[in-house]
């Protein structure tokens, strides 16, 4: 009877071993799958890091070599070819300014550059890895910012941004978030400007009305770095905010010298009036070049001359900064001739405001790097990039950089999620 108790002891210790022993084994395995999957996926985002780098940078020498050639549109009288025509700076005898931007450029088309095709060829798949956007194509909504500006120049030039926004305004608005243009154009320069005077209500500061609103937010008084931060606005709608994403963009207005390139959000370093001293804002250009219509329409609304802007939408890429050549097409021209004439018209103040507001060349870019695994992982970055039109030798300057990248099934499920 002893005797089969110690073999029953001895075969749960047995069983106990092998227990023990198949845990560890499946808490080994499981813990190096774990390892390996973690090294594989740091080696993947190295690897996704590299590429879009590489793109990065390649997006970057398009734009510095954009500062040198001229793609001029094709002429009407072509062959049929349509091909627009590449111009050396070395051999411009036209007179063509290489700083122009427009739809014709090499840089306005997704591409993938050459040096990454093998690697992409190696299990990452993409149409196409760079995408360059001109960004100065939007509304800067930071623009509205300049309502306290003492400069008289800078004033009408921002009161020209106003019409451009209300306009856009009656462009998108319809029965889906009927608003109306002057009061959400009032609150959103509330609340972009460096005071607390309502422009809707004069007897109550920008704080009391958000206040007896019952809103949780209050004006911020300063540029926004982000579109989204419009959603805190009053008068603001979720309808509203989607049209609008698709023509406005929320660009830096504070910079110094350039080199290197600062972004100053902080009233503390913006002066007493927030226009003082060696970081003053600069207006952000409307380039007519690319620009479209719903924001076109309000250029020429405030000068009621509707008339000259068939004439540029007909002519939109084709508009050049040439001095040395009397049959350019020049946007200002164009844009001055055409209003009605009255006495009191002054057309050289007009011509000096919309060259304040809009121009034929973009400074903002987006460099936008893009690839996607077989195993269903994509990797996104995006790049916001300054060109600078005075120094147009030296290379475009990166300000801001996002990565992004999620699994294809995180990013479907984000989209029914929507729906």
């Amino acid at each position: 009877m002893q005797f089969d108790n110690q073999k029953g002891v001895a075969l749960i210790t047995a069983i106990l071993i092998v227990a023990v022993v198949s845990a560890s084994a499946v808490y080994l395995i499981d813990s190096g799958y774990t390892v390996m999957r973690k090294t594989q996926q740091r080696i993947e985002n190295e690897q996704f890091n590299l590429l879009a780098n590489a793109v990065e940078t390649y997006g970057l020498d398009i734009l510095y070599r954009d500062s040198f050639f001229d793609v001029f549109p094709p002429s009407d009288d072509t062959s049929g070819t349509n091909t627009p025509q590449s111009i050396d700076e070395k051999d411009n005898s036209l007179g063509y300014d290489p700083q122009n931007d427009s739809k014709y450029e090499s840089w306005n088309k997704p591409q993938t550059p050459e040096f990454i095709k093998a690697d992409l060829a190696q299990g990452y798949v993409d149409q196409h890895a760079l995408y360059i956007t001109d960004l100065n194509r939007f509304f800067n909504v930071n623009n509205l910012h300049f309502a306290n500006s003492a400069d008289i120049k800078v004033k009408r030039a921002f009161e020209l941004n106003v019409a451009i926004f209300k306009e856009l305004i009656n462009q998108i608005n319809d029965d889906e978030f009927d608003v109306d243009p002057d009061t959400i154009t009032n609150h959103i320069v509330d609340w972009l400007d460096h005071d607390n005077d309502s422009r809707t209500e004069i007897l109550f500061t920008e704080d009391d009305i958000y206040r007896r609103e019952g809103s949780l937010y209050r004006p911020a008084n300063r540029p926004i770095s982000s579109i989204g931060e419009l959603e805190n606005v009053l008068g603001m709608t979720p309808e509203l905010m989607a049209k609008l994403s698709d023509y406005v963009v929320a660009l830096p207005v504070y910079m110094a010298n350039f080199a290197p390139f600062k972004q100053a959000f902080s009233p503390s370093t913006q002066g007493a009036q927030g226009f003082d001293g060696p970081n003053s804002p600069a207006l952000t250009k409307l380039n007519i070049n690319t620009a479209p219509t719903e924001l076109l329409a309000g250029l020429f609304t405030i000068y009621n001359n509707k008339s000259a802007l068939a004439v540029i939408l007909q002519n939109q890429g084709k508009f050049q900064n040439i001095v040395n050549r009397q049959d350019a097409l020049n946007f200002a021209t164009v844009f001055v001739n055409s209003i009605p004439q009255t006495p009191d018209l002054n057309t050289e103040d007009i011509e000096e405001t919309i060259r304040l507001v809009a121009s034929e060349y973009s400074q903002f870019f987006l460099i936008e790097s893009f690839f996607q695994k077989e195993n269903g992982i994509s990797f996104n970055l995006e790049t916001l990039v300054f060109k600078d039109f005075d120094q147009f030798e030296a290379r475009p300057v990166v300000i801001q950089r996002q990565y992004d990248w999620l699994p294809l099934a995180e990013l479907k499920r984000a989209e029914d999620d929507d729906e």
